[in-house]
């Protein structure tokens, strides 16, 4: 883990500052927000379809899924795919591939940071790059 990144999953019950309704969000939330910032429909991203901003839409859903809220990875992946049979490892799969991304390349990080803070707060002001 690197120096300035909080793992809420150890973290949440002993660093005060956290925000507090880290494990009330709901997938459905991640997933508008996520379409929103994008500006791509949601059954566009749960569709089965493989093309990249569109694939890179459900691995940050399934990342920010994993570390916000409690559903199994079995559910997780199943939430997401609208015709198609997604399951536990489709949700590990995107969610690391995210993660990577967001270690290596600083727009997907951008584009990440931007989507937590809309998730936390509809109201926080963001900019694309």
């Amino acid at each position: 883990m690197k120096e300035n990144e909080i793992n809420y999953g150890i973290n949440y019950w002993v660093l005060p500052g956290l925000p507090q309704n880290v494990f009330n969000i709901s997938m459905s939330r991640i997933m508008k927000t996520i379409s929103t910032y994008y500006n791509i429909d949601v059954e566009v991203i749960k569709s089965k379809t493989r093309k990249r901003e569109i694939v890179q839409c459900r691995h940050i859903f399934y990342y920010f899924s994993k570390r916000l809220t409690r559903h199994s990875l079995a559910s997780i992946g199943d939430y997401s795919a609208k015709g198609w049979k997604g399951d536990h490892a489709t949700a590990i799969h995107g969610a690391r591939v995210a993660k990577n991304l967001i270690e290596t390349d600083k727009y997907y990080r951008n584009d990440v940071a931007n989507i937590e803070k809309l998730i936390y707060n509809s109201e926080a002001e963001v900019t694309r790059w």
